[in-house]
């Protein structure tokens, strides 16, 4: 899985991405890592990727990541959505399915 360290990272994804914003000490957010990862199993054609909050802060500041975890919908570098707090695998898949135009 790809980590995301700063926004040139993120500008440098090509085609469609999920990317994890987390935080290391936040218990949401390590249980949310198992769905994602369940998740990202689950789909092809996406990149699914993490970042570090406390590491990418331009990232963080860019997209006004207020809570942890939030995922973003990126295609083509560009965030088409958001999804904030940790949510059950269903929810998540049909998330990304929308945002990112997947069947």
């Amino acid at each position: 899985m790809k980590e995301i360290k700063s926004m040139e990272d993120l500008k440098a994804l090509e085609g469609k991405a999920v990317i994890r914003v987390y935080t290391t000490w936040c218990h949401a957010c390590a249980s949310f890592a198992k769905t994602f990862d369940k998740v990202a199993k689950g789909i092809e054609g996406i990149a699914f990727c993490r970042c570090n909050a406390e590491v990418a802060e331009d990232v963080v500041e860019m997209y006004d990541v207020l809570s942890v975890p939030t995922c973003l919908a990126v295609e083509d570098g560009k965030v088409k959505g958001r999804l904030e707090s940790a949510v059950p695998a269903v929810r998540l898949e049909a998330w990304i399915k929308n945002e990112l135009g997947v069947k």
